[in-house]
């Protein structure tokens, strides 16, 4: 029987089994998101980033951006008050980064497509 490398098989994340197609969407989310912030802060150091690698910090973002309302759906119920109140307040700084992460980029970067 073949053993399959480590990155195909599924994983486990506090204690719970993960499937193997979460796990890996996991992990190359976890690349993409690295990727993407040495991109950030190129562009921050005031290099000039390609094309490509403006849309993939926007690729990215959308990513994140998307994520973010389906895991806060995925927590709610095992949340307490307490936890949400804590939960939302991570998650409006979230956005407030996000936002003024793009409000960093020039306009005219901003629109293109």
């Amino acid at each position: 029987m073949a053993l399959l490398h480590p990155d195909l098989q599924g994983g486990s994340f506090m204690g719970q089994t993960v499937p193997k197609d979460m796990w890996m969407g996991s992990h190359l989310l976890f690349i993409d998101i690295l990727d993407t912030m040495g991109l950030l802060m190129k562009k921050l150091r005031g290099n000039k980033v390609t094309k490509r690698e403006r849309r993939k910090i926007e690729r990215t973002l959308a990513d994140i951006a998307s994520l973010i309302p389906i895991t806060i759906l995925m927590l709610l119920p095992c949340w307490t008050t307490e936890k949400v109140e804590y939960e939302m307040d991570m998650v409006e700084s979230a956005v407030k980064s996000l936002r003024s992460l793009r409000a960093l980029m020039p306009a005219k970067e901003r629109h293109e497509r």
